[in-house]
């Protein structure tokens, strides 16, 4: 799947300009024809820029696709994984996060990184049996939402690196 790098880039400009300065500093875009790669290097409360543009993105690439729940499904599910960073990753809440969302001929692919604290297992299964049903109710919903909503989940963390990859099937 195509993207129209100058269109996509410009509107997504466009809206990070709409933001006050101190959040319009901590975010960076990079659109190539295939591509958009956000980076934001600041606090939790940054993160409504970065949601306001994922969220942009895909309803210009939603119509590429026949899923009506495209839009919701992938912000919801990348809004979940950087709250999870800011929450457990930088204990300060504050720290650098790369969105790099490749565009597919079959889905769409999205690279989530940071540098903080190495996260938690993504695998349900062992994180359901290793805690007490009672605290699941306080904390892991996020988990089970990102599962829910994107076709295949991994982490890695390697030399300081902690990679998150959500993959989404279209078509």
């Amino acid at each position: 799947m195509m993207i129209n790098k100058k269109i996509i880039g410009g509107i997504l400009e466009e809206y990070l300009k709409k933001f006050p300065d101190d959040i319009k500093k901590d975010v960076s875009l990079e659109v190539t024809d295939n591509r958009v790669k956000i980076a934001l290097d600041g606090d939790i409360h940054s993160l409504r820029a970065l949601n306001v543009l994922v969220n942009v993105l895909f309803k210009h690439i939603a119509s590429a696709s026949s899923d009506k729940f495209l839009v919701f499904d992938l912000t919801l599910a990348i809004e979940e994984s950087i709250i999870n960073i800011f929450s457990h990753s930088y204990p300060e809440h504050r720290g650098k996060v790369v969105v790099d969302i490749l565009f597919k001929s079959d889905g769409i692919a999205i690279m989530i990184t940071d540098y903080g604290k190495k996260g938690c297992n993504f695998n349900l299964k062992e994180k359901l049996a290793s805690r007490p049903a009672d605290t699941f109710a306080e904390s892991g919903r996020g988990i089970m939402l990102i599962r829910k909503v994107v076709d295949d989940i991994s982490y890695k963390s390697e030399n300081g690196v902690n990679m998150l990859r959500l993959i989404k099937k279209i078509g």
